[in-house]
């Protein structure tokens, strides 16, 4: 009885594991980013996701729309998954720089994830 147990558990763990949805996307990418990626793919996000260097740190340039790299539609987030700038709500977005100004001042960019 405890083998039968044991087998249909790892059976399930198997299962589990297989099941969950794995995003292609370099070694280090932030889990939240991950997240991010899993969470617009469901939606049906054609998008395209950008790793770069803005003022010496590490921001990832989310494109809405595959055809067309706007950086006014676009959203960056910091490997936090704090927003940088995109479509924020807030009370005082002086301090969020604006997006074009982001993508045209970062460097080192990479397309890291495409769908």
């Amino acid at each position: 009885m405890k083998k039968i147990f044991l087998i249909i558990s790892a059976l399930f763990l198997m299962l589990f594991i297989i099941s969950c949805k794995k995003v292609d996307v370099p070694r280090g990418t932030p889990y939240c980013i991950k997240k991010k990626i899993r969470e617009l793919e469901k939606d049906g996000h054609c998008i395209k996701v950008y790793e770069c260097l803005y003022h010496e740190e590490r921001v990832y340039y989310f494109f809405m729309d595959c055809t067309n790299l706007d950086p006014e539609k676009g959203e960056a987030y910091n490997d936090k998954c704090n927003t940088i700038c995109g479509n924020v709500f807030c009370f005082s977005c002086t301090e969020i720089p604006s997006c074009p100004n982001i993508w045209q001042k970062s460097t080192d960019k990479k397309l890291i994830y495409s769908k």
